[in-house]
């Protein structure tokens, strides 16, 4: 079964992978380097999955591989300027106690690299 949040996620990598072949002319895709932020709490086997499900259906990418490298997610606090692992104490900052911070790294999902023909 395939995971909506994934699947929506893979698909919006493929746009930007077929913008990038309709641009450049490309004609075959080997393989595709994401860096995903821990923050999305993405399941790599399912993205994996999802990635599986959508290159059968693209003759250019049969048998491209999929690379994640997941992206530590960091918080500062706001207030005293401490940085932590979102993971560790989500927004309360451990330091002051302020629940008033943002999150500096890991909240997003970049293609890094696509080795193509």
């Amino acid at each position: 079964m395939l995971a909506m949040h994934e699947m929506s996620i893979m698909l919006s990598v493929w746009n930007s992978i077929e913008e990038e072949f309709a641009l450049q002319k490309y004609s075959k895709l080997h393989n595709v380097e994401l860096e995903i932020g821990e923050f999305l709490g993405v399941v790599d086997e399912s993205l994996e999955v999802c990635w599986e499900s959508i290159i059968m259906e693209k003759p250019f990418a049969r048998g491209a591989s999929l690379k994640i490298v997941k992206i530590q997610s960091l918080v500062k606090c706001d207030l005293c300027g401490n940085t932590w692992d979102f993971q560790a104490s989500l927004y309360l900052c451990p330091i002051c106690g302020v629940a008033h911070s943002t999150i500096i790294t890991g909240k997003g999902i970049e293609i890094v690299g696509m080795d193509v023909d």
